[in-house]
């Protein structure tokens, strides 16, 4: 075999095995490790695989990929943790965005494989600097919603005592979703349905992160109801059913029916089948909803001008003294089945808003309120 082709064979190599050369040690085994021999071997597994008798020495893999970093393909340092080539894909900015994203969803919200990965790609990438040589591993965007209950079996275990939960079958779960695999699971507990335990069948749609926990899109098997929950409602029970299979086209044609009815409303709650079966047909009669919001709480409800696709705001008259608004007006027509998580929306500002329309969310914020004086009175 010619240079060329022993120098095609490595970044073959390099390509097909990203971090080969590297050895993990414990506490109990810091034995010596030549990375060559492991290079030496995956070349020669693919050179086999090509039909190609292949087996350079490690003194000849020392000028091979000498002559790599000549070219600009390694770079011209240690690569302690294995050899890869470049940043593949994409270039050293944009691998830094991703990187901070995946650090984000490994920690703060406690994705268990992702934490693995981050960690592998982290030591993998040691001596790794951007431009200027800025360090890679600062965070410089970060993600602080964070899941409020743990998603790691092991710290589901350790933490709370309890290991019942769907989070042990995440992979089962997303290659459910690409293989359109329905699902049998168990509902634990639900605090919108009285708590109500059952076991039923689903086609799982999307996981979703949404600001304090996990949730799993799904479709009942059953009826075709669409809904959203949080992940860790459901047991430690999940069978895949092989003999309900549906092909990939109809999954995607699911997620953009959920992905609709999430851009309609407010929240997750995706309402009930007879709602749903109305809304996506354009036959449901939207509400008009209108709240004003007053004092120092008027500037930050104009920062957010994107909070919904469909919102309106209506500032209203300037204080002659001021000239600052007494007023503004949140408008926007909303589905019946998301006024309650509107609602509790809105309360989170207490005494800077107040409900114009419906009348009948306006009842059920009189009535909230007067339990909640009640309350502090007693």
């Amino acid at each position: 075999m010619n240079i060329n082709e022993r120098l095609i064979l490595l970044i073959a190599t390099l390509l097909k095995h990203p971090g080969v050369g590297y050895q993990q040690y414990d506490d109990d085994n810091q034995n010596h490790h030549n990375a060559l021999l492991e290079l030496q071997q995956k070349m020669n597994q693919i050179g086999k695989a090509l039909g190609k008798d292949i087996n350079p020495s490690t003194a000849t893999l020392r000028k091979d990929l000498t002559t790599l970093r000549q070219w600009g393909l390694l770079e011209d340092r240690m690569y302690r943790h294995g050899y890869y080539l470049g940043t593949a894909v994409m270039e050293k900015a944009e691998l830094k965005i991703l990187f901070d994203g995946l650090n984000s969803q490994a920690n703060k919200q406690g994705d268990p494989r992702l934490r693995a990965l981050y960690n592998k790609l982290e030591k993998r990438l040691r001596g790794f600097a951007l431009e200027n040589d800025e360090d890679f591993f600062y965070p410089v965007r970060q993600n602080l919603n964070r899941t409020i209950n743990y998603t790691d079996p092991v710290d589901i275990k350790k933490h709370s005592g309890r290991s019942d939960t769907l989070f042990h079958h995440i992979n089962t779960i997303e290659q459910a979703v690409v293989q359109g695999n329905a699902l049998e699971i168990m509902l634990l507990s639900d605090p919108w349905n009285n708590w109500q335990q059952k076991i039923f069948k689903i086609y799982p749609l999307q996981l979703i992160f949404y600001e304090i926990g996990w949730y799993l899109a799904y479709e009942d098997c059953e009826d075709g109801h669409l809904v959203i929950n949080r992940i860790n409602r459901y047991a430690n029970h999940c069978l895949v059913i092989k003999e309900l299979q549906r092909d990939i086209k109809l999954q995607y044609q699911q997620l953009q029916q959920v992905e609709k009815l999430l851009n309609n409303g407010w929240g997750l709650n995706l309402g009930t089948l007879e709602q749903q079966q109305n809304e996506l047909v354009a036959v449901a009669q939207l509400i008009q909803v209108k709240v004003r919001f007053y004092d120092f709480m008027i500037s930050f409800i104009q920062e957010g001008d994107n909070r919904h696709p469909k919102q309106i705001l209506k500032p209203g008259p300037k204080d002659p003294h001021s000239g600052k608004l007494k007023y503004i007006d949140y408008c926007l027509k909303l589905p019946e089945r998301s006024l309650p998580e509107f609602a509790i929306w809105v309360q989170r500002y207490m005494e800077y808003a107040q409900i114009l329309q419906p009348e009948t969310l306006v009842t059920e914020a009189l009535r909230k309120a007067r339990n909640l004086v009640k309350r502090y009175e007693q």
